[in-house]
C-alpha cells in the first residue's frame, strides 16, 4: 500500500481484475437479511481481494447493517473465513445497489459521533468532526481498503479493515511508535460495538498523509542504473542508504517491543502454519502435477530446519513490503504496521528479502518480455514445475535468456539483488532466518494462488524451484548466494 504524500504511481499488478465493479443488486428496501446474505456472497465472489475458495451464495449471512445516506455497510458472516465478520459496502444507484469501496462509504461517519445499527450496535467516530472529502483511491488488499481524503482540509488517509476488529494491532503499533516519528500520526478512528459487547472493535483508522517516496521506487532506479552501466556493485551512497533503512527497521522494532523481555521458542511452532500454506496451494494443483514434488521438498526442508534453532520474540512491523517504507531526505517512516499473526523481528527481514527478489524478477520479466509478461511468467512456472528437487541439476534461467544481451542483464540483476539483500537485510544463514524466508515465500505463493493472480504466483513458483531444485548459481554459472 503506497502512503506517501505524493500521488502514488499506478499499480503494476499484472493480474488486476475489474470484477465486482458492475455487480448490481436489488434495492435494499426490498431485501430481507437472507437476501442481503446472498448479495454479500455475490460481492465476495467477484472481489479480487477475496480468496477463490470463498463461500457459496447460500452460506453468507448478515449480522448487522448501517445505512448511510446513499450507502449501506454490511457485516457479513462468512463460514470458513479466518476472520468474522467481514465488512462490505454498497451504494444506491437508481433502483439498484452496487458494490462500493468500504473506505469511501465511511466518509459520511464524520458528521456525528455515534450511529446506531440495525441490530442494536453502535458505530462511533472518534476524532475531529466536520467535512471529510474524498480525493482518490490509494489501494485495496485482502485486509484493507484505503482512500486519500481531506479531513478539515488536511491531507489524510482513511483505512477500512476487511474484518471487523483487525485494526487493533495496527492502532497499538502506531501508538507505540509515534514518539519516535517513525510512523504516521493517528488522527481519528471508527469503531463498532455490537449489542452486549464489552469492547469496541476498530473498523477504520484515519492517519496523516506523510511525505516520502516508497522504497520500491528507489530500488527500481538503482537496478535500471545497474543495467545501464553493466555494474551490479552498489555505490557507497547506495550501501549507506540501505544500511540506514536497516537501522530504521531495527529502531522500529525497539519502539514496538511491548514485552518486558524477549521470549525464546523452538522453531517447530512455525511449522503448522507453513504446512497449512502448502496444503492450500496443493488444492489448486492438478492431481498428477509435478509441482507436488516442489511442495513436498519445501515441507521436508522446513521440517529439517525446525530440528534446530529457535525464534526470539520482539517488536515487529508484521507486514513489511517495500511500499510500506517511505523515505525522504531526512527521515524513514513506516506505514501499515501491525499483524494479527505472531511475528518476530526476523519475519520483517524475511519479508524484505522476498520483496527485493520479487521486484528484481518482475523488472527482469518486464524488460526482457515487454508486452508478453504473462507468457514469460508461465514459461518460468513451467521450468519450476519440471524441476526435480532430488537431482538439483539444470538451469532455471532459460525463459529469461534470449540473447547475449539478456543473459548479461539477467546476470547483473541477480548479482545486484544479492548485493541489495546483503545490505538491507544482512547475511542471515541461521536456521530461523532460512525457515522464515521459506515461510514467507510459501505465504506469497498461497496468497497469489488463492486469488487467481497467476502472474505473481508463477514468479513465486520459480523462486521456490530456484531455492529447492537448482544449484544456487546465477545465469553465468557463478554462485549468487
Amino acid at each position: 500500500m503506497r502512503y506517501g504524500g505524493e500521488v502514488p504511481p499506478k499499480s503494476t499488478n499484472r493480474d488486476r481484475s475489474s470484477h465486482g465493479s458492475g455487480t448490481e443488486m436489488p434495492r435494499m428496501s426490498h431485501l430481507s437479511d437472507r437476501g442481503l446474505g446472498r448479495l454479500a456472497a455475490e460481492v465476495l465472489a467477484h472481489a479480487e481481494w477475496f480468496p477463490r475458495t470463498g463461500p457459496g451464495r447460500s452460506t453468507v449471512s448478515i449480522a448487522d447493517t448501517l445505512t448511510l445516506q446513499d450507502a449501506v455497510l454490511l457485516w457479513a458472516t462468512v463460514p470458513g473465513h479466518p476472520g468474522q465478520p467481514v465488512l462490505l459496502a454498497a451504494r444506491q444507484q437508481g433502483e439498484r445497489l452496487v458494490p462500493m469501496s468500504t473506505a469511501t462509504a465511511m466518509l459520511s461517519l464524520t458528521a456525528r459521533a455515534h450511529w446506531p445499527t440495525s441490530a442494536g450496535g453502535t458505530v462511533s467516530w472518534t476524532g475531529p468532526g466536520g467535512d471529510a472529502r474524498f480525493v482518490e483511491p490509494v489501494g485495496t488488499t485482502a485486509t484493507n481498503d484505503v482512500v486519500r481524503i481531506h479531513l478539515r482540509d488536511s491531507p489524510a488517509l482513511l483505512k477500512a479493515y476487511r474484518v471487523v476488529g483487525d485494526g487493533k494491532a495496527e492502532h497499538r503499533a502506531l501508538t507505540a511508535a509515534a514518539p519516535g516519528q517513525l510512523v504516521p500520526r493517528v488522527l481519528a478512528r471508527i469503531g463498532y460495538r455490537g449489542t452486549g459487547a464489552a469492547d469496541e472493535a476498530p473498523l477504520a483508522l484515519v492517519t496523516e498523509a506523510v511525505a516520502g517516496q516508497t522504497l520500491d521506487v528507489q530500488l527500481r532506479r538503482s537496478l535500471e542504473s545497474a543495467w545501464q552501466t553493466g555494474r551490479s556493485e552498489l555505490s557507497a551512497p547506495s550501501r549507506e542508504f540501505l544500511r540506514r533503512i536497516r537501522g530504521a527497521v531495527q529502531t522500529l522494532h525497539g519502539c514496538l517491543l511491548l514485552e518486558d523481555s524477549p521470549v525464546r521458542h523452538p522453531l517447530v511452532i512455525r511449522l503448522p502454519d507453513l504446512l497449512a500454506d502448502i496444503g492450500v496451494v496443493e488444492r489448486f494443483l492438478p492431481e498428477f502435477s509435478q509441482a507436488h514434488r516442489l511442495l513436498d521438498a519445501a515441507a521436508r526442508q522446513a521440517a529439517a530446519l525446525c530440528a534446530s534453532g529457535e525464534l526470539v520474540t520482539g517488536g515487529a512491523h508484521g507486514d513489511l513490503h517495500l511500499s510500506h517504507v517511505l523515505v525522504d531526505d531526512s527521515q524513514v517512516r513506516f506505514v501499515d504496521p501491525g499483524s494479527g499473526r505472531a511475528v518476530t523481528p526476523s519475519d520483517d527481514f524475511a519479508a524484505l528479502h522476498r520483496a527485493v527478489e520479487c521486484l528484481c524478477l518482475d523488472l527482469q520479466v518486464a524488460m526482457i518480455a515487454a508486452g508478453a509478461e504473462h507468457d514469460t511468467a508461465s514459461a518460468l512456472r513451467a521450468v519450476a514445475w519440471a524441476a526435480d528437487p532430488s537431482a538439483q541439476t539444470g538451469s532455471p534461467w532459460e525463459p529469461l535468456i534470449r540473447s547475449a544481451e539478456t543473459a548479461a542483464s539477467t546476470r547483473v540483476a541477480e548479482l545486484w539483488c544479492a548485493n541489495v539483500v546483503a545490505e538491507l537485510v544482512g547475511r542471515r544463514q541461521d536456521p530461523a532466518s532460512k525457515l522464515l524466508y521459506l515461510a514467507r515465500l510459501l505465504h506469497d505463493l498461497r496468497y497469489h494462488t488463492e486469488r487467481g493472480r497467476t502472474y505473481y504466483a508463477d514468479l513465486a513458483w520459480w523462486h521456490l524451484a530456484r531455492l529447492l531444485a537448482f544449484q544456487p548459481k546465477n545465469s553465468s554459472g557463478g554462485t549468487t548466494r
